[in-house]
C-alpha cells in the first residue's frame, strides 16, 4: 500500500509530529519526524509512505497526547 499524507500546521506553535498509523491486521507503526519539518514550509508538511503489502485503518497524530493542543477534535 502507498500512502501520501499532507499534515498541516495550524497554529503558531512549532511542534515534533507524532503519528501512529494502525493496519487492517490490528498492528501500529509510530512515526515521529522533529519540529524543523516545518521549517521548508510553516503550514504544510507531505511525506510518502508504503506499507506492503499491509492495509492501512487508520493515522492517529498524537496518539498518547504528549503535546499541547488548544483543539484535539
Amino acid at each position: 500500500m502507498h500512502v501520501t499524507v499532507t499534515y498541516g500546521n495550524k497554529g503558531r506553535a512549532v511542534l515534533p509530529l507524532l503519528v501512529r498509523f494502525t493496519f487492517g491486521d490490528g498492528t501500529t507503526q509510530d512515526s515521529t519526524y522533529p519540529a524543523e519539518v516545518w521549517k521548508a514550509n510553516p503550514t504544510s508538511y507531505t511525506v510518502s509512505y508504503t506499507f506492503a503489502p499491509k492495509t492501512m485503518r487508520r493515522i492517529a497524530l498524537d496518539p498518547n497526547t504528549h503535546l499541547p493542543d488548544a483543539d484535539r477534535a
